[in-house]
């Protein structure tokens, strides 16, 4: 009886450790498929380019056309990948990795899940849509204003 009590004590941790690995819910994330669903949900129409290559950073983007307007969403294997490569993206959007870049329109980075996406221009409604779906953007045009504080000057009255 004693010994049959020890083995039900020895094993039970290794059980209960079985039951709750069993009952592990998987944790979902965000990626490209989830992002184009979202798209299609809000009824805008895209054309995907898809023959990339890496540049700027550590994947190749895969690009969403929009009538004229174009963006890129970086998809990384977990979001650890992603934040390191957003972890390179100065605030203002201007650096990039080790690139200085000189944008042709304002630059706007959001991340989510497992994404990057970058939007270089200044279409309201594409802006409005990307923080629709993705939330703030964490790096890129208006973002530097934000960390100053707040300055109230006196001016010389004549």
């Amino acid at each position: 009886m004693k010994k049959s009590i020890y083995i039900i004590i020895l094993c039970l941790p290794l059980i209960l450790l079985t039951l709750i690995a069993g009952c592990e819910k998987e944790v979902s994330t965000f990626n490209s498929k989830n992002f184009m669903d979202e798209l299609t949900k809000l009824n805008i129409n895209y054309s995907v380019d898809k023959n990339t290559s890496k540049d700027m950073l550590s994947v190749a983007p895969i690009i969403i056309n929009i009538n004229k307007d174009r963006f890129f969403i970086f998809e990384y294997k977990n979001s650890k990948a992603m934040e390191k490569d957003a972890s390179t993206i100065d605030s203002g959007g201007c650096t990039v990795g080790n690139h200085k870049v000189s944008w042709v329109s304002y630059p706007h980075f959001y991340k989510k899940g497992n994404l990057i996406i970058q939007y270089v221009g200044d279409n309201k409604n594409i802006i409005s849509t990307l923080e629709q779906i993705l939330g703030k953007q964490f790096a890129g045009y208006n973002q530097w204003y934000k960390k100053l504080p707040s300055i109230k000057l006196k001016l010389p009255v004549d």
